[in-house]
């Protein structure tokens, strides 16, 4: 150093030209728009699942109620029949009464058992002890909505987050595009060095040196990473037509079961009345001698598979409802 050595530090800088830089941090935001998307429309499916969760519960507990009060009437008539005391056909009365009520414990025990396990399948998607007791506020009720499908259309096409998710994931691949367009434009390097060394040496003993240099890509104009991102972009563009169908089609399929699950509510909703009516005059004209145990038996079939039907057409429309906000992409008031 003291005679023929040298120190020569040098600083470079990279300049991107064309706006690389810019292209590279808006298709990272894209990407991460695009996951964020995609989770929502996981926590959005969820919600639909625990929906779903929640009212099979409620709908075993409506069997439950129905079978319960057809057994708690059942053990009234054969408490009466047995203090009545001895009547033509009493014992065979009372033995036939005797099975029904039997029947019916055994069916509110196998309402029991079912209840457990949906019971168990909420507990699990809510990710409870088993020690926990759910109390659930929602009934599973008749709510007339009157859901109007071209607003439901445009608005699944505009906010659902699965289709959000890849018109953002196309974005980011034209954004892909544009800078594999750009990647040609050679960047610019400058380069700052200070030079020091001895007596000897050839140049200066201090000097300062100031450069730029830049690529030239003659023979790679990256035309395989271009062809390559057009193609991404074209089958980005073809998913999101793919999801766009299929949006329409789920959301007009959802939107007429709808319709069809409430027409089915609104049939057996002018019968129920009727047959709990019909019921409780039956037990009635029993007491009085007035009806045979056969006919007893017939209504309260009808009326348990009138009960039933008309419970599980209100869980059919609640599904549908359901299923209508899973392909609009937003919530009713169920």
């Amino acid at each position: 150093m003291d005679k023929c050595g040298a120190v020569g530090p040098t600083v470079t800088q990279l300049f991107e030209v064309a706006g690389k830089r810019g292209f590279r941090m808006r298709a990272a935001e894209l990407d991460t728009l695009s996951v964020e998307a995609r989770f929502e429309d996981a926590v959005r499916q969820l919600g639909f699942t625990l929906k779903e969760s929640y009212f099979r519960v409620q709908r075993r507990r409506g069997h439950l109620a129905v079978d319960q009060e057809i057994l708690d009437a059942l053990a009234k008539l054969l408490q009466s029949l047995t203090e009545k005391g001895k009547r033509p056909g009493a014992e065979a009365d009372r033995a036939r009464l005797g099975l029904m009520t039997v029947n019916g414990e055994s069916e509110v025990l196998q309402d029991m058992l079912i209840l457990e396990e949906r019971s168990g399948d909420l507990r699990m998607t809510l990710r409870l002890s088993p020690d926990v007791e759910l109390e659930l506020e929602t009934d599973l009720a008749y709510r007339p909505m009157e859901p109007n499908l071209t607003s439901l259309l445009q608005y699944a096409l505009e906010n659902r987050p699965d289709i959000r998710a890849l018109r953002l994931v196309r974005n980011k691949r034209k954004t892909e595009l544009q800078l594999a367009r750009v990647v040609p434009y050679p960047n610019v390097s400058a380069s700052l060095g200070y030079a020091v060394q001895g007596p000897r040496g050839p140049d200066n003993q201090q000097q300062w040196a100031l450069s730029f240099s830049a690529p030239l890509p003659v023979f790679n104009r990256n035309q395989g990473n271009i062809v390559e991102a057009e193609v991404a972009v074209k089958t980005a563009e073809a998913d999101i037509e793919k999801t766009t169908v299929v949006i329409q089609n789920e959301v007009a399929v959802a939107y007429r079961k709808f319709l069809h699950s409430r027409r089915l509510v609104e049939a057996t909703q002018g019968v129920l009345q009727r047959a709990s009516t019909l019921f409780r005059d039956s037990q009635q004209a029993y007491l009085r001698n007035d009806l045979g145990i056969v006919d007893l038996e017939n209504t309260r079939r009808s009326y348990a598979d009138t009960k039933e039907n008309y419970l599980e057409a209100v869980f059919g429309y609640q599904q549908s409802g359901l299923l209508l906000e899973r392909a609009a992409g937003r919530d009713f008031a169920f």
